[in-house]
């Protein structure tokens, strides 16, 4: 590792704009306009910094808007025959000025102020040829803001971040000028199915759904559960992204389609919906989750002649709820812990009754528009859609577990790993082709299993990774229940379940009762009839019945002997070699760019990666 330089003091610039203040200001905006105003003539700039109070007093500051202000600096070294880019210790530019408020006029005064700057003023720059040359070794996935520090410290300038945006796309492009037309023409060549909405008068592109072959295949296996969510802040349009997502054989993610769209109204939300049922030749899932937004839930409600059961995510009906009654927590913090309880409540007569007396003492409180009116509006339309979110009232039908959003979440996360806030649109084609070509097999077994017991082996060569662990986790819990025949008939035996040490009085609220026939099982808890996860009460059961094989009771949804996986339909064999070697071919190429900059990299990297 290179040894830092010892560095030598700056040079100190003083200014003296305490002139500006010698009466009280009215706001700290006025403040800072007569500042920066002064300062501007000499190319220096301030903004607000932070607040403090101390007893009755408060005290307001204005820093220098300083680019180098709290950032890594890097400084020449001479070494053998060649200079070298070093990291040095940081240099804060100290120039403050505290205001304190004066509490008998209304007004701010200057307090405390230090004026010397360790730099002179900036002055903007265009890209030297220096620079032009250098941009070329970052790679195009760096963020553009990045490039710019980088710049800014090296050579200690202030740089336009829109001229180094557009240099850096102009060298290193990642799909020409016309980012939306190149990223539409991309998908004629690549998608399977593309919508988009009518050519308008301003022929903008204001709705955009794309399917590849992989992922209509995916939902042809798939597609009885579907996760619908929307991301923000993957790319510089601020355009919302709508991604559909499933559950496949394993237990993990599959993407069925995304959807580019210029708003989030019911429109919008039934145009999606037409247009990838329309996809998909008319294939309808059997269950839609939901974070809860209204429009979405109104263009869901118009298919009435179809079986599609909405469901709301309940970790996003408790945010909400959580905000809605947080001014319960400081004095009533046990309604306030009841209301959140009505989301997990299974007992719908407890949960009626704990509705019920929420309900009464919101009436007590409630005054023409004080917050436990509104509280009360909003409890009451939530009761009307409880099917939708309470666990006490959901069906009782197959969800794969799934009660919200967070695999759709988790989809979300991994988009952003290549797009930003920053980026345009075109950086979603490095997802698709990445999750394109990484849409691995359906592992066929568990490979590596330490489990002994027969009963859990008898299900990994059946189960993918996911699944399997869900139920080696159930099969552990079993350890701690014991079973007991209370009915026995030809064909049918009825257990009761109970877990070890547990008092009379709460046999009758932890007690489960198993009915076991020969190719059919079944509990109480109804965990292996929602989830299709056989229950720690089945296991027990079946170690009581001396069974040491359980695959025939291994739910459909998640049995994959039958199907291998899912291959990448979009390529043949002979394109994914190609592919394979074009892949090979340009890290190579990357990797000798790599050596060529070997220290730039040294200054971007930390511990071998890049930040």
């Amino acid at each position: 590792m290179i040894e830092e330089e010892k560095m030598v003091p700056q040079e100190k610039f003083t200014y003296d704009f305490t002139y500006l203040f010698e009466d009280e200001v009215s706001t700290l905006e006025e403040a800072l306009d007569k500042l920066n105003f002064a300062a501007s003539q000499i190319k220096y700039k301030y903004k607000k910094g932070p607040w403090s109070s101390k007893g009755n007093s408060m005290y307001f500051s204005l820093y220098c808007k300083c680019k180098l202000r709290n950032k890594k600096k890097f400084d020449e070294k001479e070494n053998d025959s060649e200079n070298e880019l070093v990291e040095s210790k940081k240099f804060p530019c100290e120039p403050f000025y505290i205001f304190k408020f004066n509490n008998l006029t209304n007004k701010f005064y200057l307090n405390t102020y230090v004026q010397e700057h360790n730099h002179q003023g900036e002055v903007e720059k265009n890209l030297t040829p220096q620079m032009m040359n250098e941009i070329q070794y970052f790679k195009k996935t760096r963020p553009v803001i990045d490039i710019v520090h980088y710049f800014e410290a090296k050579y200690r300038c202030s740089l336009d971040y829109h001229q180094v945006y557009h240099e850096f796309k102009k060298t290193k492009p990642i799909f020409g000028k016309n980012d939306c037309t190149n990223f539409y023409q991309y998908l004629q060549s690549k998608a399977s199915f593309i919508g988009r909405n009518p050519i308008e008068n301003d022929q903008s592109l204001t709705k955009l759904i794309f399917l590849t072959e992989t992922m209509k295949r995916n939902y042809e296996l798939y597609g009885d559960i579907i996760m619908m969510d929307s991301t923000y802040n993957t790319n510089l349009y601020r355009i919302p992204l709508v991604v559909l997502t499933g559950i496949r054989k394993d237990g993990k993610n599959v993407l069925f389609g995304l959807v580019l769209v210029n708003n989030e109204t019911y429109e919008t939300y039934k145009w999606i919906l037409e247009h990838f049922f329309r996809a998909n030749n008319n294939q309808y899932p059997r269950l839609i989750v939901t974070d809860g937004d209204t429009a979405m839930y109104k263009a869901l409600s118009e298919y009435k002649e179809v079986p599609i059961i909405h469901l709301l995510c309940q970790w996003h009906v408790k945010r909400n709820m959580n905000r809605r009654f947080k001014f319960l927590k400081t004095n009533q913090i046990e309604d306030y812990n009841k209301i959140l309880s009505l989301v997990k409540e299974m007992d719908p007569i407890k949960w009626e009754k704990t509705f019920q007396e929420i309900e009464e003492m919101l009436k007590l409180k409630s005054q023409p528009n004080n917050t436990y009116e509104k509280a009360l509006k909003y409890l009451t339309e939530i009761k009307k859609e409880k099917e939708k979110w309470a666990s006490a009232y959901r069906p009782l039908i197959f969800t794969g577990g799934v009660h919200t959003t967070s695999r759709a979440e988790a989809m979300n996360s991994l988009i952003k790993k290549y797009c930003s806030k920053t980026t345009e649109i075109s950086a979603l084609i490095d997802f698709i082709e990445d999750i394109e070509k990484n849409s691995s097999l359906v592992k066929k077994k568990i490979e590596k299993i330490n489990d002994d017991d027969p009963l859990i082996k008898s299900l990994a060569g059946k189960l993918g990774e996911v699944i399997y662990n869900h139920h080696r986790k159930q099969f552990g819990e079993s350890v701690h229940y014991t079973a007991k025949i209370i009915e026995e008939e030809l064909e049918k035996t009825t257990y009761t379940v109970l877990r070890d040490n547990t008092t009379e009085e709460e046999i009758i609220r932890e007690g489960r009762t198993v009915v076991w026939k020969p190719n059919e099982i079944d509990c109480s808890c109804k965990k292996y009839f929602v989830t299709g996860i056989i229950c720690r009460h089945l296991f027990v059961v079946s170690k009581l019945r001396q069974n040491k094989d359980l695959s025939k009771f291994i739910h459909q949804r998640w049995r994959i002997d039958e199907v291998e996986g899912i291959t990448d339909h979009s390529f043949t064999e002979e394109e994914k070699k190609a592919e394979l070697q074009k892949d090979l071919k340009r890290e190579k190429n990357e990797e000798m760019e790599e050596e060529k900059m070997l220290k730039i990299s040294k200054i971007l990297t930390k511990n071998g990666k890049p930040f």
